[in-house]
């Protein structure tokens, strides 16, 4: 039985805590053009599966198809 987004909603309603004390992204990002290394592709491609990138798709507009930038 395949994983539905209402049981990921489930499982990423209980990840509402800080991970640190500070925004790690304020640190990182002046070393990344301005852009958190967690928020961009270029460094790691997240995986996820089809329910879960649909949920993750619903609640903001950052995630999309992964199009790689050069050919195998």
């Amino acid at each position: 039985m395949a994983a539905k987004p209402e049981d990921y909603a489930r499982v990423y309603a209980a990840f509402t805590a800080p991970v640190s004390r500070f925004d790690c992204g304020r640190k990182c990002a002046p070393h990344n053009e301005g852009i958190p290394v967690c928020c961009t592709a270029d460094h790691a491609v997240p995986i996820v599966d089809k329910s879960e990138y649909e949920l993750l798709k619903s609640r903001t507009d950052l995630w999309r198809d992964y199009v790689p930038k050069d050919s195998a």
